[in-house]
Parts: C-alpha cells; structure tokens; sequence
C-alpha cells in the first residue's frame, strides 16, 4: 500500500474543513516542494480561516508561477484578506480582476458584490450581480446575495422575487427562506396596518 504524503493528507483535510490539518500538512509538504503553488494559495485560505492573515499575506507573497487560468483564485484570495483588514478598496480591486479574468463563473461576482455592499454601494453590487445571474455555478447563491441587497435598498418587491428564485433553485437553502419570511412578514404587517388606518377613517 502506497504511503501518502502530507499533501495527500492536507488535500484531505481542506476537503473537510480542517483548516489546523490543512496547514500543517501543507507546511511539511511545501518544506520539501516551495515550488506548488496551489498547495501555497490553499495554504493562504486556511491560515485566514484560523485567524492568522499576516501569515496567509506572506504566503501569499510568495507565490510564483501561478497558471494563468488559476490568476483569478488568486485575486480572490487577496480579495479576501483584504475583507478581513477592513481594506475594502483594494479588496473590490481585486474581485474586479478576478471578475474580469472568469467572468464565466458566479463566483467572483458573488465576490464582488458582497465587497460592494460591505461599503454600501448597493446599486453597484446589484449590478454586479446581476452579471452573476448569467455565468455558470451557483445561481441561488447569486439570486440570495442580489436579494440582500435590494431588501437593504428598500426594494422589498425586487427582494422577494430573489429570496423565491433562490428557494426555488435550492430547497436547501435555510438564509433564502428565512429571508423570503422577513418580506412576507412585512408585507402581512403593512397590509394590516392598513387596514386598520382604513377602520379609522
């Protein structure tokens, strides 16, 4: 039986959420081969997830020879750290590279337009999102996050109609329902709150 290696081991790990696991077995693979760069940007991921983003900037920093199709993981995992540091104009710069380089994907606009919101550039980010909605990969999640955006616009009608594409896409999404709830709740409140004024007059 083939002994397995500790990228073997990390691989694993990262599949399942374990980001201690993870980086410690890339740590001991990358002693031996610095050169994997998807084993330093995986790396990178799991020391944000555990809280040590100096460590994942430096590791970062140290990639090299990144494939040209795999440039845009990179941009979002800067995209990322700079989330985590509250440096959101560098952070949107680089989802828009990542945007820009795998526009194909619902990814980097789910990215992008989480990056928006967090400054409060609503249209934007729905805008951004919007071009989501015609790329590949996880339309519930791009229908969720434009809906979130919208319900912070006010535009609960715009909202609802999100929240119910997300539902109908993912039974299995618990944020879409519970949000589709917040609009039918306030649509109930409202209606009644009408019809009381209406008893008044």
């Amino acid at each position: 039986m083939k002994k397995r290696s500790f990228r073997d081991w990390a691989v694993e790990a990262d599949k399942r959420d374990f980001p201690a696991a993870t980086v410690e077995g890339f740590k001991k693979h990358l002693a031996k081969e610095p050169g994997d760069a998807v084993a330093q940007f995986r790396m990178a991921e799991n020391l944000r997830a555990l809280g040590r983003v100096s460590e994942a900037r430096t590791v970062l920093e140290g990639l090299k020879n990144v494939p040209s199709e795999k440039l845009w993981f990179v941009h979002l995992g800067w995209g990322e750290l700079d989330m985590d540091t509250g440096d959101y104009q560098s952070a949107e710069h680089h989802f828009r590279q990542a945007a820009e380089l795998h526009g194909g994907s619902t990814v980097p606009w789910v990215y992008l337009g989480g990056c928006l919101a967090a400054q409060e550039k609503f249209v934007e980010g729905c805008q951004a999102l919007e071009k989501g909605l015609n790329a590949k990969g996880d339309r519930d999640e791009v229908f969720l996050n434009l809906g979130y955006q919208k319900r912070a616009m006010g535009d609960y009608d715009g909202a609802y109609e999100c929240f119910k594409s997300a539902c109908s896409l993912n039974r299995h999404c618990p944020e879409a329902r519970v949000a589709l709830e917040d609009i039918s709740f306030l649509r109930r409140m409202m209606k009644r709150s009408k019809k009381t004024l209406l008893r008044r007059l």
